[in-house]
């Protein structure tokens, strides 16, 4: 979890007109003068136009509150309910960079809090929990993937033909007689079986 002494996000109120009535909105902005965007410098958590256009100031709040309590790389947005009478939702997204498993978090709003949660614990407290839990699996994961792709990149080990000499081995796995080579099947022997091999007499000269 992140902590801070002094905040990095916090919410600014913003006036504009929308045609001839002049609305208040609110903002989530960085304390340090970050700028928005996806760009080096800038925080791309507060990038998207919706940041700054919250008509509740509630809704901006939760979200800079959770985004003080979270690792960069979790977006937290709510969705508004497609009619009136349904409930809005709160919906987690993101990941640590290189985490192969983003993570998905939904809450209804109104949908109450369950009674096994400790005492005063407030549904935003579950999201921010259940998002540092994901943050803190990141690196196993990540680990866990590298090994995956190291033994996916690495060629399978193909048996090498052996001769019958005990005195002597060749590295060649070709026939001896015929040069063709030598099947897994023949693979203690000096000669690939094939008919050439199989109607001559070996003992001769190559």
């Amino acid at each position: 979890m992140t902590e801070q002494n002094t905040p990095q996000y916090q919410v600014e109120a913003r006036t504009r007109m929308e045609g001839q009535r002049e609305v208040t909105t609110y903002a989530i902005v960085r304390t340090d003068g970050t700028p928005a965007g996806l760009g080096e410098g800038q925080d791309p958590r507060i990038q998207s136009l919706q940041n700054a256009n919250h008509y509740n100031r509630q809704t901006a709040e939760n979200i800079a509150e959770f985004y003080e309590r979270t690792p960069a790389g979790y977006r937290l947005a709510l969705d508004l309910p497609p009619s009136m009478g349904q409930p809005g939702r709160w919906r987690v997204t993101g990941s640590t960079p290189g985490d192969p498993s983003d993570v998905q978090l939904t809450w209804y709003e109104g949908k109450e809090v369950p009674d096994s949660s400790p005492a005063g614990t407030t549904w935003l407290d579950l999201l921010v929990r259940m998002t540092n839990e994901h943050a803190e699996g990141a690196a196993a994961r990540i680990t866990a993937k590298a090994e995956r792709d190291a033994a996916e990149a690495v060629p399978l080990n193909v048996p090498r033909c052996e001769t019958a000499s005990t005195a002597d081995t060749h590295d060649s796995p070709d026939c001896l007689h015929c040069g063709d080579p030598i099947s897994w099947e023949y693979r203690n022997e000096e000669y690939c079986g094939g008919p050439e091999c199989l109607n001559r007499d070996i003992t001769g000269s190559r």
